[in-house]
């Protein structure tokens, strides 16, 4: 069974490797055709794992999996990342059986849990990281877009100078909204997409009031000099009461996962340690522990989490 799992893992990291190979060359090969002939009078031989890909890439989870790395700037096609995730779960699920000695199937279970934790937990930070960018950013964009609107410059107009002078992800983010904006897409559905792309609450009243603003009218741009002015206000309050409860959150973080490192220095000291928490017993142990922890970690959770 080991064995089996050994030759699994090795094959599915060749795999890998000639999967992106090919994806590189044949990237570069379609460059060079697109230059040469027509694209009705080309016509590819693709591998197995390139159709594969495009027939995951096109179904439902894989438009619902390309969201979410959007939403975490990750670069990557759906079927790429899930291959990644598949090559990290036969080699954990090697590094459980093989070097912890853990029965099966349960060792294939925890593989799982381990990997699928990892990948939200990884989508997550990312997807965190750059609403907080982002986030920091919107006082800067709305005194930039207020700037534009007392020169006289319509939105459209404000929206490229935003593109031009910021960094990403706003930059970024504002160069997809003009695109689309000459493309012909209506501003209220562009300015949607845009709010749908950042989980921020800053953002999404940033996209309600210039949508109001546009429909009603008035003076836009002391409105937006107004929001810069609060968004500034309440990064610096946010900043502060982040600062104040660090230890209290780290403390929660460390208490979730100190079970769980002494488990596997144990593992790895002791092959097969885990293993009695696996009977009748042990499972019912464990369970018990594992809600009690989950409890504390809540509780510190929510007395830390102080919104503004």
């Amino acid at each position: 069974m080991l064995d089996l799992i050994l030759a699994s893992a090795v094959l599915s990291l060749i795999a890998a490797l000639h999967y992106a190979l090919l994806v590189y060359r044949i990237r570069r090969r379609n460059d060079r055709l697109k230059a040469w002939f027509p694209e009705t009078r080309r016509k590819e031989r693709q591998s197995i794992f390139r159709r594969w890909g495009d027939a995951y890439d096109r179904s439902a989870a894989g438009s619902r999996l390309k969201v979410r790395l959007a939403q975490a700037n990750v670069g990557l096609k759906p079927s790429e990342y899930m291959f990644i995730l598949l090559v990290l779960y036969l080699v954990t699920w090697f590094f459980i059986a093989r070097v912890m000695r853990i029965i099966p199937p349960v060792d294939g279970i925890l593989a799982y849990l381990l990997v699928w934790l990892g990948s939200r937990t990884f989508l997550n930070m990312r997807k965190s990281a750059r609403a907080e960018a982002f986030n920091g950013q919107l006082p800067e964009i709305c005194r930039l877009l207020a700037s534009t609107a007392k020169a006289g410059y319509t939105l459209p107009q404000g929206f490229e100078m935003v593109a031009r002078e910021l960094k990403p992800p706003a930059g970024t983010e504002f160069c997809t909204v003009v695109q689309e904006l000459q493309l012909g897409d209506p501003f209220d559905a562009v300015l949607e997409r845009l709010g749908s792309r950042f989980d921020s609450s800053e953002l999404t009243v940033f996209v309600h009031t210039l949508t109001i603003q546009r429909k009603l009218g008035g003076n836009i741009a002391e409105v937006l000099e107004m929001m810069a002015t609060t968004l500034d206000e309440r990064r610096r309050v946010n900043e502060e009461i982040k600062n104040a409860t660090t230890e209290s959150r780290s403390i929660a973080y460390l208490l979730l996962v100190m079970p769980f490192l002494m488990v596997v220095v144990m593992g790895l000291i002791i092959p097969g340690f885990i293993n009695p928490l696996f009977t009748v017993f042990g499972v019912l142990l464990a369970l018990a522990s594992g809600f009690l922890q989950l409890i504390a970690f809540l509780i510190i959770r929510k007395l830390s989490d102080i919104r503004v």
